[in-house]
């Protein structure tokens, strides 16, 4: 009795490990409301993941629940709501596949050391595409796929997934991005605490600011031919014998 206790312990022991050590089963969910989205500019929220939480993720959309992937081609950057972005430089693994290693491509703006580039991809190795790798694990889970990621380097980096148009329709920050309510920007690019009035006092102080530039340079002006003349007469004024 004793020996088919042990044979039990010994058979289901290594199962529960694989379990726990399987990313399908022990994956942190990462909610997004859209603002990752490869149709999301930056203007959006400006986030970065430079402190996301490294480890497995299982990526969705905060709205529906729709399990979001990353986009296997290149995204200009200036979307995904951040400058650059990061997106998946290969395939997305089969359920056979298991656990595959991949790389994330970096897109950013392209430099003077770059070479030719065209509005939505490279031209060239050295191009805007694949600035930064990073290294991402992936395996997928029949349903939906989870995700290694690490750290991004810079606070203008952030990883894509999916293609939602909810982009502007909401107003709560996305999960695990460092970006705050006060730093989130509406498509134009203006914080969202600007309203109306508050532009247009700020127009009708600029202008006032500028008017009276104007004045104090008209002064000046007027002050400087005025000494010019004064001096003129100075020097053209006849002399007594």
């Amino acid at each position: 009795m004793l020996g088919l206790i042990i044979a039990v312990i010994l058979i289901v022991l290594p199962l529960t490990v694989s379990l726990q050590d399987d990313p399908c089963n022990s994956y942190r969910m990462l909610s997004d409301d859209g603002g990752r989205s490869i149709k999301c500019d930056l203007y959006y929220s400006d986030s970065h993941d430079r402190f996301i939480d490294e480890g497995w993720r299982r990526v969705q959309l905060e709205s529906t629940g729709e399990d979001l992937t990353m986009p296997t081609m290149c995204v200009p950057s200036g979307f995904c709501g951040s400058h650059s972005n990061v997106w998946l430089d290969g395939s997305h693994p089969t359920v056979e596949d298991g656990i595959v290693d991949r790389m994330g491509c970096l897109s950013s703006h392209p430099t003077v050391e770059d070479d030719i580039v065209d509005r939505m991809g490279c031209l060239s190795m050295s191009s805007s595409c694949c600035k930064v790798k990073y290294p991402i694990q992936i395996k997928n889970c029949t349903d939906y796929m989870v995700y290694n990621l690490k750290r991004t380097s810079g606070s203008d980096q952030r990883y894509c997934f999916g293609d939602s148009n909810d982009c502007y329709l909401t107003t709560r920050p996305t999960t695990d991005s460092s970006n705050t309510q006060g730093n989130r920007r509406n498509r134009h690019g203006f914080g969202s605490d600007y309203q109306k009035d508050d532009m247009i006092t700020i127009l009708g102080v600029c202008l006032t600011i500028a008017i009276a530039a104007l004045f104090v340079l008209a002064f000046c002006i007027f002050c400087y031919f005025r000494q010019r003349k004064l001096q003129y007469e100075l020097d053209t004024k006849p002399t007594k014998a």
